[in-house]
């Protein structure tokens, strides 16, 4: 069985970027003005009506006076609720992070739903259970 991952984007700029992600997870999007735009036409052409499955897009709350790791990590909490064991069958075993560093403090707040295996890409990173077993097990 393939890992239930979820993508989490802080580009606050990342626009239609985010349409291949759909094909492959649900995504939560930070709520910047480029940002919304694109999640109204996503949500006006075709909603999927189940924010955990693939194709889903949520949008989330940012502070634009704080760097996009803060809003990484300030949303955290609220995809672990919506994918983890309590919401979701299987939870969650990783996420895809679009527009963040890997700075130390986001590092930790990763390591404390034990997502511990991290590698770097273009532009993010993924961050995954250390045995790809979902979050919580």
């Amino acid at each position: 069985m393939d890992q239930y991952l979820v993508g989490i984007v802080v580009d606050a700029e990342f626009g239609d970027r985010v349409l291949p992600l759909l094909t492959r997870l649900p995504v939560w999007l930070a709520d910047t003005p480029l940002n919304r735009t694109t999640a109204e036409n996503v949500w006006r052409n075709g909603p999927v009506p189940d924010h955990t499955e693939i194709g889903a897009l949520t949008l989330f709350t940012v502070d634009a006076s704080e760097p996009p790791e803060s809003w990484c990590r300030r949303v955290l909490v609220d995809v672990d609720l919506h994918h983890g064991p309590l919401s979701h069958d299987p939870g969650y075993a990783g996420l895809e992070v679009f527009g963040a560093g890997l700075i130390p403090s986001l590092g930790a707040a990763l390591t404390e739903y034990g997502l511990t295996t991290m590698s770097a890409f273009a532009g993010g990173f993924r961050v995954t259970t250390p045995d790809g077993m979902p979050v919580g097990k």
